[in-house]
C-alpha cells in the first residue's frame, strides 16, 4: 500500500491551513524592512503583477526563474480550454522602470491535468519547462520537460524530453536545474526497483551541437528507500549534481519520513557517480531538509521547511579540500510557526532569497513573506524582509522566489486574490537603483 504522496510538503500543509483559515480580510503591511549596513540609500521598489488571464485558481506564481531583465512566471493550473490545469508560463522583460508582459509559453500537446510550468530552469536563450503529470505512452502522470530556445525575438519550443523508460506516476519534471548543455530532472515519485513507492530517480540529459536533447544517465540513491522522494529538488553546475531527498529515510509505513538528506554526485570520464550524502547536523525527523535547494558550483543552500514546526530552516555548505562542509543555519528573523521559511530558494552571488509563504505581514496570517540574506565575510545575515503592500490572508507570498544578479527580487503569491471571488495569484517584483556596498550598481 502507497502512503500519501507528499511531494511538495510545504505546499500541501499550506492548503490544508488555507481551507481552515476564516474570511479574508485586507491588512496594511510594511513594505520593506531592511538592515542599513547592507546597503546606501536603500530603496526597493514594489510592482505587482496580477495574472494576465485570471480564471479561477490558476496558481500564478508557483514557479519562477529571473534571468537579467527575463523573468519566467509559471500558471501551472490554468485553463486553456474547457478542462482545467493544463499550465501557462508567462514572460516578463523588465524596461524603463518597470516588467511587462512579452509573450506566454504553452505546450503544443497540452492535455488537462498536466501542470506546463510546475518547475522552470532558465540560462542564456535555453529555457527548461516542466510538465510533472503529464501522460506519456498512457502512462498517467508519467510526465515531461519542454525545451524552449530563443531565437532573439521570441521564445520557440525546440524539443519535448521524456525518460528513456516512462513510469507511471513518476512526475519527471518534479524538479529541474540546467547548466550548459547538461540538465538534470527529478521523478521524485518513481517507483523502486522492487516497486517500492515513491523512491525516486534523477535524469541526467546533454545536449550535442545540434542542441538536440538525449539521456545520458538516471540516478539513483545507492540506498533507497521507499517514500524517499529522490529528485524532489536537483541543482547543477559544472561537474557536480545535486539531489534533494526531503523524506530519507521512511523505514516502514508507519515510522514517517526522516529528516531528508541530498546526494552528491560528480561527473568523472562522462559518467555520474556518487560520492556523498550531505545531511543537517542538527536534523530530525520531518523536516524535510532537502525540499528545495539552490547550488552555484561553489555553495550549496538546502531549505529544510519544517523544521521547529515549520518555522522552517536553511542549511549552507561550502566546497572545502573536497567536502561539502555544512557552514551555517539561516533562520528568519522574524521565526513564526506555520512560516514554511526556505520553502522556496534563489541564490546569486553573495544574495539570497528565500520564500516562507506562511509567514505573517503584520497582524496578517499566512499572507506570506520573502527575505534577502547577504554573505560578507563568508558569513550570511538578514538584510531585508519583503511584504505585499496590500497583503491579505493567505496569499501566500513567497511560495516561489527569484533573483537577479541586478537586484530584482521576484516573489510569487499563488493565491493573490483578484477584484473579483477568484484566487488566480500574483507576482511582487522589487527593484532598486541604490549602489550596493560592495560595489555593485543596480540597474533599472
Amino acid at each position: 500500500m502507497n502512503a500519501p504522496h507528499t511531494c511538495r510538503l510545504a505546499a500541501a500543509a499550506l492548503l490544508a491551513a488555507f481551507a481552515a483559515m476564516p474570511a479574508r480580510a485586507a491588512s496594511a503591511a510594511p513594505r520593506v524592512s531592511a538592515a542599513p549596513d547592507w546597503t546606501t540609500a536603500l530603496d526597493w521598489l514594489e510592482q505587482k503583477i496580477p495574472a494576465p488571464e485570471p480564471v479561477g485558481i490558476e496558481a500564478f506564481g508557483s514557479a519562477v526563474a529571473v534571468q537579467g531583465d527575463t523573468a519566467f512566471v509559471s500558471a501551472p493550473k490554468h485553463p486553456q480550454g474547457p478542462s482545467g490545469g493544463q499550465g501557462i508560463v508567462y514572460v516578463y522583460h523588465y524596461a524603463d522602470g518597470a516588467w511587462s508582459l512579452v509573450q506566454s509559453l504553452t505546450a503544443d500537446d497540452a492535455a488537462p491535468g498536466d501542470e506546463f510550468g510546475n518547475a522552470i530552469a532558465l540560462q542564456g536563450s535555453t529555457a527548461m519547462i516542466a510538465t510533472h503529470f503529464a501522460a506519456i505512452g498512457g502512462l498517467p502522470q508519467a510526465g515531461a520537460v519542454y525545451v524552449f530556445h530563443y531565437d532573439g525575438t521570441q521564445w520557440l519550443q525546440a524539443q519535448k524530453l521524456v525518460a528513456d523508460t516512462p513510469v507511471l506516476v513518476a512526475n519527471f519534471g518534479d524538479s529541474v536545474a540546467l547548466d550548459g548543455t547538461t540538465a538534470v530532472i527529478g521523478a521524485s515519485n518513481e517507483h523502486g526497483a522492487a516497486q517500492e513507492p515513491s523512491v525516486g530517480a534523477a535524469y541526467v540529459f546533454t545536449a550535442d551541437a545540434n542542441g538536440t536533447w538525449t539521456q545520458a544517465q538516471r540516478l539513483a540513491s545507492a540506498n533507497p528507500h521507499h517514500w524517499d522522494l529522490f529528485g524532489i529538488a536537483v541543482g547543477l553546475a559544472g561537474d557536480t549534481i545535486m539531489v534533494g531527498v526531503s523524506q530519507e529515510t521512511w523505514v516502514d509505513q508507519t515510522s514517517g519520513p526522516g529528516p531528508g538528506a541530498v546526494h552528491v554526485f560528480s561527473r568523472d570520464a562522462g559518467t555520474w557517480g556518487e560520492t556523498a550524502v550531505l545531511l543537517a547536523d542538527d536534523g530530525v525527523d520531518g523536516d524535510y531538509f532537502g525540499e528545495m535547494l539552490a547550488f552555484d558550483g561553489q555553495t550549496l543552500v538546502v531549505g529544510a521547511p519544517a523544521v521547529s514546526n515549520y518555522q522552517g530552516a536553511a542549511y549552507v555548505y561550502t566546497l572545502s579540500r573536497g567536502d561539502w562542509t555544512q557552514r551555517q543555519k539561516l533562520v528568519a528573523t522574524e521565526a513564526e510557526d506555520t512560516a514554511f521559511f526556505a520553502r522556496s530558494i534563489a541564490l546569486a552571488g553573495d544574495r539570497l532569497v528565500f520564500g516562507a509563504p506562511g509567514a505573517s505581514a503584520g497582524e496578517t496570517p499566512f499572507a506570506g513573506a520573502a527575505y534577502l540574506f547577504a554573505a560578507s565575510g563568508g558569513t550570511w545575515s538578514q538584510s531585508a524582509r519583503f511584504t505585499a503592500s496590500d497583503a491579505m490572508l493567505g496569499d501566500y507570498l513567497g511560495f516561489a522566489v527569484g533573483l537577479a544578479d541586478d537586484a530584482h527580487v521576484v516573489v510569487g503569491a499563488t493565491h493573490d486574490l483578484d477584484d473579483g471571488q477568484n484566487l488566480p495569484g500574483a507576482i511582487y517584483a522589487y527593484s532598486s537603483d541604490s549602489i550596493f556596498v560592495d560595489g555593485f550598481e543596480g540597474s533599472r
